[in-house]
């Protein structure tokens, strides 16, 4: 049954930037679990079922279905195709994209979906994926049978493959689902504690090549006690941790900023978000949804890019000083907690 998910607006939304927040909200459909006989898997994660392209293994872009389909033909054409002959139950859960924002939103949520079946099963994974730590600790709570690496340049068949459908777009979430994987490592850690610096409660994420004026910006966050927090630096455990103990967060790092799923509810979080200067490079919404399931409190501040007229979505961003002052001054009296 499909049902809808109301986004809530950021709580500092300008009248201006209505339009851009108007059609926050979606429809979800529930994800299958597929029980798939004599399948061939690609390095990437991509299905194939008697030739043809397994569509729960990819995600729901019209124009991904078609790339997908083409290289995962590509890829029987030009690659070996490894058969796994046992008897045993293999599961996927890794997809063509990679980042710490796919891991933690797409593919343990996959895992989540069939966690009573995990101790029979044998996780299929990328050997590329081997030595990611944040890969490799994500997985500390599960008890597979076996986990087995796919080779490079290589295709994989076996004779039973559990697969968990991989939700269809980037920027939906399931509210149980982000609430689960939250309760997961939280509670893991309670068990498996790790040391870590207080950084009393305010946290920055950036990457410092992001931002044109970040020496200015980290100027001003001293001012208000804010750490800043290299995410390379943090074992997944370490950054759970900083998480769950954080009040309020600053951030222009996009794929890392799904850390704020480990988030408290009634947090805050503030997004440095580029702003449209074309058709193409709309504003990414995906934390502003992910922020709703999770129950923060989500504000936004437009930057403008380097490079007004470029069509290049990642460009640098300048960001306002006086308005980020107003915005954190305005977090600070609704957090209704101490500066000092």
């Amino acid at each position: 049954m499909i049902r809808h998910i109301k986004v809530d607006l950021p709580l500092n939304l300008a009248k201006d930037d209505s339009c851009v927040f108007k059609n926050s909200g979606y429809d979800l459909a529930p994800l299958k679990v597929s029980e798939l006989r004599n399948v061939i898997i690609t390095y990437d994660g991509v299905c194939l079922s008697d030739c043809n392209l397994v569509k729960e293994s990819i995600y729901g872009y019209r124009d991904k279905i078609t790339i997908y389909t083409l290289t995962s033909k590509l890829d029987l054409l030009n690659h070996d195709t490894y058969q796994l002959n046992d008897s045993n139950s293999y599961l996927l859960i890794h997809s063509p994209l990679f980042s710490y924002y796919h891991w933690l939103t797409e593919s343990i949520p996959r895992l989540l979906l069939v966690k009573s079946q995990i101790k029979d099963l044998t996780l299929l994974l990328p050997d590329s994926l081997k030595n990611v730590g944040f890969v490799q600790y994500s997985l500390k709570p599960f008890s597979f049978k076996n986990i087995v690496y796919i080779p490079k340049k290589t295709n994989m068949k076996v004779r039973h493959l559990i697969l968990p459908q991989i939700k269809p777009y980037f920027t939906s979430y399931y509210p149980e689902v982000v609430n689960e994987v939250r309760n997961l490592y939280t509670e893991y850690l309670k068990n498996h504690p790790v040391y870590t610096k207080n950084l009393h409660g305010r946290i920055f994420l950036c990457n410092k090549k992001e931002v044109i004026n970040i020496f200015d910006v980290r100027s001003l966050l001293d001012q208000y006690n804010f750490k800043y927090l290299d995410i390379q630096g943090c074992s997944f455990f370490e950054l759970v941790q900083f998480m769950n103990k954080t009040k309020f967060i600053i951030s222009a790092d996009a794929d890392n900023f799904a850390c704020i799923n480990f988030m408290n509810k009634g947090t805050s979080v503030l997004e440095l978000i580029r702003k449209q200067t074309n058709d193409i490079n709309k504003p990414d919404l995906r934390f502003l949804y992910l922020a709703s399931n999770l129950e923060l409190k989500y504000y936004y501040q437009f930057c403008s890019p380097l490079q007004k007229s470029s069509l290049k979505i990642y460009s640098k961003i300048k960001v306002d000083i006086k308005l980020l002052k107003k915005n954190i001054d305005l977090i600070m009296m609704n957090q209704a907690y101490s500066v000092n």
